[in-house]
């Protein structure tokens, strides 16, 4: 009979518009509306007492929860699948919870000077462990997202667990079925550095005098060549016009034997006329 009356008062609560999920303590921000109703009453009240929506409850996701904006909270969800002290347990699961209220207060507290708080969790599992390594799915979270986990101690205490950021996936290693909180450190934009302005090098005056003494050599010593080639090449010339003033003159007096030869061969020829 009281499981009757129970299941008659979900069917009430789930067709009115909306209806929180529970008045009493704490305030919370989870509602559940008519188009969150899937007709399996018992399903229903699993939501309930997880102050979740329907599809948070199906997924084992946490997409909302008090004193945070929805569209600042980063959605998780956890599927099946763990490694427990080393060895995989594929068929485990770990319950996704909504955070208290108290809990998620510490945790923005814990935010402030580390960055920006991005989602608060409530995991456990019914298996006993000392290490347990979780995979969330976190969908547009990139790799090289600088996000670490840390894991409730105390309000006043959380420790940083080991965490491992893929595209739309954490991974961290815990030690307790506790809160988690979800930081991601501000992006540091190194400040644009200034071109140096080029510096021109000036040379010692010693080496700039002993550059001007190598130059003046230089030309002195290919004037000096220049001034040999041109005198050997006079000389040539020279010898050459003496040579061919040689050869005229042994010409012409060639040409002189000749005439008086001539001559005398003249004279005998008349004288032995006579």
């Amino acid at each position: 009979m009281k499981k009757a009356l129970v299941l008659a008062l979900v069917g009430a609560m789930v067709f009115s518009m909306p209806v929180m999920a529970k008045e009493t303590g704490a305030p919370e921000a989870v509602y559940l509306e008519d188009s969150s109703y899937i007709g399996i009453n018992a399903e229903t009240v699993r939501a309930i007492d997880e102050n979740k929506t329907i599809q948070e409850h199906n997924n084992n996701a946490v997409t909302d929860h008090w004193d945070m904006e929805g569209d600042a909270i980063q959605n998780l969800a956890i599927g099946q699948g763990a490694v427990l002290d080393g060895e995989a347990a594929p068929g485990l699961t770990f319950n996704l919870m909504k955070p208290e209220l108290k809990r998620v207060y510490a945790a923005k507290a814990l935010a402030q000077g580390k960055g920006s708080l991005l989602a608060v969790a409530n995991v456990h599992t019914h298996a006993a462990y000392e290490t347990a390594a979780i995979t969330f799915y976190a969908p547009g979270v990139k790799a090289g997202d600088a996000i670490t986990v840390y894991q409730r101690v105390t309000d006043d205490e959380w420790t940083a667990v080991p965490t491992v950021v893929t595209d739309d996936h954490v991974a961290v290693e815990i030690t307790d079925n506790t809160h988690l909180a979800f930081i991601k450190a501000p992006v540091v934009v190194a400040a644009p550095v200034a071109p140096k302005a080029a510096t021109p090098v000036e040379k010692p005056a010693q080496e700039d005098s002993k550059a001007d003494v190598e130059t003046v050599t230089v030309v002195e010593k290919n004037d000096a060549e220049k001034t040999e080639v041109k005198a050997d090449e006079e000389a040539a010339d020279a010898k050459t016009d003496k040579k061919a003033a040689d050869e005229e003159s042994d010409a012409e007096t060639d040409e002189n034997v000749d005439d008086e030869e001539s001559d005398a061969e003249t004279d005998e020829k008349a004288d032995a006329a006579n």
